[in-house]
């Protein structure tokens, strides 16, 4: 009885789709993770920023031993006399105090509460920099567009490489096959030695281009894990990620503009940063007011911690910076210049997006034209494919003319793949101009 030989088990390679190389950038990308902590960064600022609107305890305990001499100080005493006021100096200066070297316990416990109950500038300061948070945020959606973009570009690039193996392959098995009819043919004396030698030399730079393609698909690999954020090695195969048409790759400009405007995080991190200059501004006219405050006080202190005596106030004060040097005034300047300076910056950015936008119409449209034009060449270089190599084994034809064809038909498949590639790329590009990921 003969025994089954064994099964071995065949490990599965890994598949990357293009969603799962864009959560693995979310998850690991350097640029992302600086992002993200540079907003918490900025929110962490503008809580210090409110922390002066907010109720202020502070505690106090000591502990001292001291001595219990009295110290008069000089003092005038006023009175009333027939002729008006008098005054004397205090006799107590001039008798010589006794002193003691004696210590004393005194102990002191404390507490205090403030509360700003107004103050524009600090208030001011506090919404601006929620507002920078805001402008923050943006960047880092701003860095979350660019990763998208990248991987797209590399993951569709690596598609390419890989479609591009398979045409090398493909390629070099038609060279075989044509050297093997070649070398029968030489055989029996029906075509030359040079035929031969044309064949061998087709078959070798076949294999040439499979190995570069190979090489290529590989390091395309590389740069889709650079662009994931990840150290690993290239082990895997690329599954599904192909663009669908976006929605507005055929209207006009201005749509695409419109919608551009609502979605581009570089346009809404200016009109944060603006606003935060605005308020900012605010703040510095706020200056021109008085801050108001209350403070309320408790203390118990004495000489024996058993028996101590406790007091306390409450006061409301008002402080008034009539003039301060002009800092305040220059202040002003400052942000209205800076709030210019920004809003040309936007346009300035605004006008970049609309290039943008018309760069990706343009280039979609041309790659829609591009690949009817790439898949009629491949027909075409099929059929002449077919027809040389039927010539060469009815005797009418020459080797040069067959691999002439072989390797047209090479070329328009990958003329095809590259035109496939650029739709990808160039609807890569709409979206990012668009502001979506």
């Amino acid at each position: 009885m003969l025994l089954a030989a064994p099964q071995l088990a065949v490990a599965e390679r890994r598949v990357v789709s293009l969603y799962d190389a864009l959560a693995m950038a979310d998850a690991n990308l350097p640029a992302l993770r600086q992002a993200s902590a540079d907003t918490a960064l900025v929110s962490a600022q503008a809580d210090e920023a409110r922390a002066v609107l907010l109720p202020q305890l502070n505690g106090t305990a000591s502990y001292q031993r001291t001595t219990a001499n009295y110290v008069p100080q000089p003092s005038i005493t006023l009175g009333v006399s027939g002729n008006g006021m008098t005054t004397s100096t205090s006799s107590s200066l001039s008798s010589r105090p006794r002193l003691s070297s004696n210590t004393f316990n005194y102990w002191r416990f404390g507490a205090s509460l403030t509360q700003t109950l107004f103050d524009a500038p600090s208030f001011a300061y506090w919404r601006s920099a929620l507002a920078s948070i805001g402008a923050q945020k943006a960047v880092w959606d701003t860095a979350r567009l660019d990763a998208a973009y990248n991987i797209r570009l590399a993951f569709f690039s690596a598609r390419a490489n890989v479609a591009l193996v398979e045409v090398a392959r493909e390629t070099l098995d038609n060279q075989k096959r044509h050297l093997e009819q070649v070398q029968g043919f030489v055989d029996v004396g029906a075509r030359p030695e040079i035929d031969l030698a044309q064949s061998r030399s087709d078959v070798a730079t076949a294999r040439v281009q499979l190995i570069t393609a190979q090489n290529n698909y590989e390091t395309s690999k590389a740069t889709l894990n650079q662009s994931m954020g990840i150290a690993a090695d290239t082990d895997y195969d690329l599954g599904a990620g192909a663009l669908e048409p976006v929605d507005l790759e055929d209207a006009g400009i201005e749509a695409n503009v419109d919608a551009a405007d609502k979605a581009r995080p570089e346009l809404k991190a200016f009109d944060d940063k603006v606003r935060a200059e605005i308020l900012y501004r605010k703040g510095r006219y706020g200056t021109f007011a008085p801050v108001i405050g209350a403070t309320f006080n408790a203390s118990d202190a004495g000489a024996d911690i058993t028996s101590l005596g406790w007091n306390y106030y409450a006061q409301i004060g008002a402080t008034w910076n009539f003039f301060g040097g002009l800092l305040s005034y220059s202040q002003i300047r400052e942000a209205n210049a800076q709030i210019a300076s920004l809003s040309a910056q936007r346009s300035t950015e605004r006008l970049q997006v609309r290039l943008e936008l018309e760069k990706g119409r343009l280039a979609v449209h041309a790659a829609k034209e591009t690949l009817i034009a790439a898949r009629e060449a491949l027909e075409n270089a099929r059929i002449r494919e077919r027809l040389a190599e039927g010539r060469y084994q009815a005797g009418v034809g020459n080797a040069i003319e067959l691999s002439d064809a072989v390797l047209a038909q090479a070329s328009a498949q990958g003329q095809g793949i590259q035109s496939e590639f650029n739709i990808d790329l160039a609807r890569a590009q709409l979206m990012r101009a668009l502001g979506r990921r």
